[in-house]
């Protein structure tokens, strides 16, 4: 029913739910038990919060992680053209059209 709410205004989610569960649920139920969602999110949003100002709550999460967790390496690529100083063939010629190269970075982390 929450998630109901979410989606949809209580009156349809009223009428959504009716449909779905072949029996009436009162707008004003779809509405608490939304509210109530609401309350338990923002208490973990808030707790969420707390901890991760605090200190000795990030080393217990730690401690309490697997150690073996980050098993999967990932890599991120990209490039992006570049504007650079004309390079000079043999003799002192400036060939045309190579004063734009493509830059590469990458980066590789676990998670």
């Amino acid at each position: 029913m929450g998630l109901s709410g979410i989606g949809f205004s209580f009156e349809e989610s009223e009428k959504w739910l009716s449909e779905f569960l072949l029996f009436d649920i009162s707008e004003k139920s779809v509405r608490s038990e939304t509210e109530g969602l609401g309350l338990v999110q923002k208490q973990a949003d808030d707790e969420a919060i707390t901890n991760s100002q605090d200190e000795k709550a990030l080393q217990e999460r730690q401690r309490k992680m697997p150690q073996d967790l980050s098993t999967r390496l990932y890599v991120s690529l990209d490039a992006a053209k570049v504007r650079i100083e004309p390079r000079f063939k043999k003799g002192g010629v400036v060939p045309e059209h190579e004063d734009w190269r493509d830059m590469k970075g990458g980066c590789w982390y676990q998670a």
